[in-house]
């Protein structure tokens, strides 16, 4: 009885901050209009970028969104990430590459700092590796 209770309160609990730590998109952005209802617009571009880093910047955002979170059935947003991954095995090294070629390369083109470059590769890596690690869940 008393774990029943404690499972209903976590559920609601969960359902509740969901979205705190959902990731945000990054092509859309939320925002209320003048009657109060929320609504979805295309994310601003960040002042200052010379118009070859705007152009950049875009075609990365746009790629990012198709790849985690391009699609939604049911109010479950998902993306090609998703899809792919799947795929036992060939869908992580596939993700990684969509990751590296779609995102990374174009970012290249930016002239990103060595340090940001790294990290992407490292998260890329990573992301790859851990799913690549069997999981099996025995009850």
């Amino acid at each position: 009885m008393t774990s029943s209770v404690a499972t209903k309160v976590g559920r609601k609990l969960f359902a509740k901050h969901i979205q705190q730590y959902e990731p945000a998109d990054p092509l859309y952005e939320d925002y209320t209009d003048e009657r109060g209802r929320r609504r979805k617009r295309k994310r601003e571009v960040p002042p200052g970028l010379t118009p070859r880093d705007t152009k950049i910047l875009r075609s990365v955002n746009r790629r990012a969104h198709y790849l985690d979170k391009g699609f939604s059935i049911c109010g479950m947003r998902f993306g090609w990430t998703f899809i792919v991954g799947i795929i036992p095995g060939a869908g992580d090294i596939a993700n990684a590459t969509m990751n590296y070629v779609l995102v990374v390369r174009k970012a290249r083109k930016a002239d990103i700092p060595g340090w940001l470059l790294r990290q992407m590769l490292l998260n890329n890596a990573i992301a790859a590796s851990v799913g690549l690690v069997p999981i099996s869940f025995c009850g």
